[in-house]
């Protein structure tokens, strides 16, 4: 997903006179008249030289939405987005509710996040199977798919990002690190679970039937060195 920069504002330094010292060069001048004129675009061109620090975030904007009843469930979030929070009530006939939220530049100035084409996915897996599934390595999730009842099926769907220079092209990996299992959730209960802010979904577990117990894994976003 692209994202939008916001529009640099030039500063205009103002004329005032008697500031401007007579042998000054154009580049020392127009920096003089700017800090007199308010200080402002004296500061953009102190700092104007130095390296931003590029990173992303995780934004948790998004609410739960209600994807349907279990046993014909797809929860899929937009171009750009992972999921970062799941729900869900009763058995396969009760609603689940998942949450997603957008992966963005930490300064989108200088920054754009573009993702990879590339989607994994997994295999078909017998739900109530205690698999302990997660995505690879520098993938997050983005889409979960299940069909029938606790002996249905369920796919993972995973996918992964660039950060994207503006002045440049160049581009950086977003990873993923620091990846945590949460507490054991009964998956009928209803318990609304999101991943800590800043950090992504990155694999799921569950075993029996409704009643059974559902763990998460969410994994902190950032960039490659």
């Amino acid at each position: 997903m692209k994202i939008l920069r916001e529009p640099r504002k030039k500063v205009h330094p103002r004329r005032r006179a008697g500031v401007i010292a007579l042998g000054l060069s154009l580049f020392a001048a127009s920096v003089a008249v700017a800090v007199a004129a308010g200080g402002f675009a004296g500061a953009q061109a102190a700092t104007a030289g130095e390296p931003r620090a590029a990173g992303v975030t995780v934004l948790m904007g998004g609410d739960f939405v209600n994807t349907g009843t279990e046993s014909r469930n797809i929860s899929r979030c937009v171009i750009g987005d992972v999921l970062v929070g799941r729900q869900h009530a009763g058995d396969e006939n009760g609603p689940t509710f998942h949450r997603c939220a957008s992966v963005r530049p930490s300064d989108p100035r200088t920054h754009e996040i573009a993702q990879r084409p590339e989607v994994v996915k997994s295999e078909w897996i017998t739900e109530s199977s205690g698999v302990r599934f997660t995505c690879p390595t520098d993938t997050v999730l983005f889409q979960r798919m299940h069909v029938n009842d606790e002996n249905g099926q369920t796919q993972y769907r995973c996918r992964s990002f660039d950060l994207v220079s503006l002045e440049g092209g160049s581009t950086m990996r977003v990873v993923t690190s620091d990846p945590v299992w949460s507490s054991s959730i009964k998956e009928s209960a209803g318990t609304a679970f999101s991943c800590p802010r800043g950090q992504a979904m990155t694999g799921r577990f569950h075993t029996g039937d409704e009643n059974g117990s559902t763990e998460y894994q969410c994994s902190s976003v950032g960039v490659s060195g």
